[in-house]
This record gives C-alpha cells, sequence and structure tokens, in this order.
C-alpha cells in the first residue's frame, strides 16, 4: 500500500528527533558538570552509533522499492 512509504519516513523522523533530543539531554545536563570527559565520550559514541546507522540505513535501499515486503 502506498501509506506505508510516509509511515515509514515519519518513523525515521521520530528516531532521529529522538537522537537529537537525547544528544541536546546529555549535552545540557552533564557536560557542564564535574563528568565532562565521561560525558563526551559518552555524547561522541551516540553521535557516532547515530552516523553509523544512518550510513547503514542509506546503503539498504530494498524499503524504498517495495515496502510491504520488507517490513
Amino acid at each position: 500500500m502506498e501509506w506505508t512509504k510516509p509511515l515509514s519516513f515519519l518513523l525515521t523522523v521520530l528516531v532521529a528527533l529522538f537522537a537529537i533530543g537525547a544528544i541536546v539531554e546529555i549535552a545540557r545536563t552533564t557536560l557542564a558538570s564535574d563528568l565532562t570527559v565521561a560525558s563526551a565520550v559518552t555524547l561522541a559514541l551516540v553521535v557516532v552509533s547515530v552516523l553509523v546507522m544512518v550510513v547503514v540505513g542509506a546503503r539498504n535501499r530494498q524499503w524504498l522499492k517495495n515496502p510491504d515486503s520488507y517490513w
């Protein structure tokens, strides 16, 4: 059906917004404390993880061709 493409796009945007919100929250609450090094490492891990998932997702275009059979 045609409604699965917009739905999968909206879910992707929602996950991206959650990741951005998590990064902002980490930066706001912990980078200002005395645990700056540990917080910076955690923030870098989150950023790298999100970027890797974006790259992996961009390489797999099967869901764009036929989302009904992919899901």
